[in-house]
C-alpha cells in the first residue's frame, strides 16, 4: 500500500521500537477530498502490544474504508466500542492496557485539518511558535475501563508554514542513567529545532541522535514513534487566520 510519503512528500517518520516490532504505528490514506494521518500508541509491549497493534490497524481500515466513517471524533468513538468488545472476548485481553490515538483529517479543498485525540495531542508550528491541541481525556482515552468516552473535533486553518507533529509518549517519557526523564518540555524544544532543519532525512537523524545520546548507558523503556508532516494547497484562496473551532463528535 501507499505510504505516508506518497500522500505527503514532505513528511517524515522516526520509529525506534524496544523489541523487533514496534507496537506503535501510523495509518494513512488519501481519499478524494481528504488525507488521513493517524498515530496509535499501544500501551503494551511485546506480544500484547503486537496483538493490539494488529487489530487496531485492521479496525481502522474497517471503520474508515468499509463503514465509511470519516469524522475523526466518530472514528474514535467507533474504534473504542469495537476494540473494547474484541478484547473482552480475547484470551489476550488481560494483558492489554489499551491504545491512545491521534487522528488528523486534512481537507484538500479548504486547507484545514480536523483533529481528534484519545490521550494523544497534536503539536504544530506556525511562525516559529509551537501550538498544542490536547487529546480528550474523558474516559481516559481508548481502553477496557471506559466504554463511552466523549471525543471532540478541533478544526485548524493551515498556513503555508504550518508543520504538524504526532508522536507516541515513548520519547518524552524516556529516562537516562541519572534517572532524569527527557520530559515534554525538552521534546517541544526539539520539535522547534527540527522545523529549522531542511531535509526530512536530517530531521530523522536529529531525532535519533538526541534520543540515543539521552539513553546512553540506560535501557529504552518504550516504543518511540514521531511523525511530522505539512500540507498546503497553493491553488486555493488564502484563508485568514482565526481562532480554532472545537466541535462535538458530530459535524
Amino acid at each position: 500500500e501507499k505510504d505516508l510519503y506518497d500522500y505527503l512528500p514532505n513528511a517524515f517518520s522516526f520509529s525506534q521500537p524496544t523489541d523487533l516490532v514496534c507496537s506503535d504505528f501510523y495509518w494513512t490514506k488519501e481519499y478524494e477530498d481528504h488525507i488521513f494521518v493517524i498515530l496509535v500508541d499501544c500501551t503494551s509491549h511485546g506480544v500484547p502490544g503486537a496483538f493490539l497493534s494488529m487489530i487496531g490497524f485492521e479496525y481502522l481500515s474497517e471503520i474508515i474504508d468499509l463503514m465509511a466513517i470519516r469524522d475523526p471524533a466518530k472514528i474514535l468513538t467507533e474504534l473504542n466500542l469495537i476494540i473494547s468488545a474484541a478484547l473482552t472476548q480475547s484470551t489476550e485481553s488481560e494483558l492489554v492496557d489499551g491504545m491512545d490515538v491521534a487522528i488528523c483529517r486534512i481537507n484538500k479543498k479548504t486547507n484545514t485539518i480536523t483533529f481528534s485525540g484519545a490521550r494523544r495531542p497534536l503539536h504544530y508550528v506556525e511562525n516559529n511558535v509551537l501550538h498544542v491541541i490536547k487529546g480528550n481525556i474523558s474516559g481516559a482515552g481508548i481502553n477496557l475501563q471506559s466504554r463511552e468516552p466523549e471525543f471532540t473535533n478541533v478544526h485548524i486553518n493551515l498556513q503555508p508554514d504550518t508543520i504538524l507533529f504526532l508522536f507516541s509518549d515513548g520519547y518524552p517519557n524516556q529516562f537516562n542513567k541519572q534517572g532524569h526523564k527527557f520530559k515534554i518540555s525538552n521534546f517541544k524544544k526539539l520539535l522547534l529545532e527540527i522545523t529549522q532543519i531542511e531535509t526530512e532525512l536530517e530531521k530523522v537523524t536529529k531525532l535519533g541522535l538526541e534520543l540515543n545520546n539521552w539513553i546512553e548507558g540506560y535501557e529504552q523503556l518504550d516504543d518511540v514513534l514521531v511523525i511530522g508532516f505539512s500540507y498546503y494547497n497553493t491553488q486555493l484562496p488564502t484563508v485568514k487566520r482565526r481562532k480554532r473551532k472545537v466541535q462535538k463528535s458530530s459535524e
